[in-house]
């Protein structure tokens, strides 16, 4: 059995809002400016960087000291 860590349950549920707004955009049609994609997108890399899946970070995860780093 698997348990997930705190960061990543709530990080799961933040990700059921995105992909909401995700899906009205493109199932529903329904209209939206560049900062709500802009927003959406963000949000998106966020919980991926909370979430950390093995398939992309390969075990060798980067620390949140190599994240900052990349980002500025």
């Amino acid at each position: 059995m698997f348990f997930y860590s705190i960061g990543d349950v709530l990080a799961f549920l933040q990700l059921s809002s995105i992909l909401v707004c995700l899906f009205g955009m493109i199932i529903l049609k329904e209209s939206s400016g560049i900062n709500e994609i802009a927003a959406t997108v963000i949000s998106l890399i966020g919980c991926i960087l909370i979430i950390k899946p093995p398939f992309l970070f390969d075990g060798n995860s980067l620390s949140y000291d190599d994240v900052l780093f990349l980002l500025l």
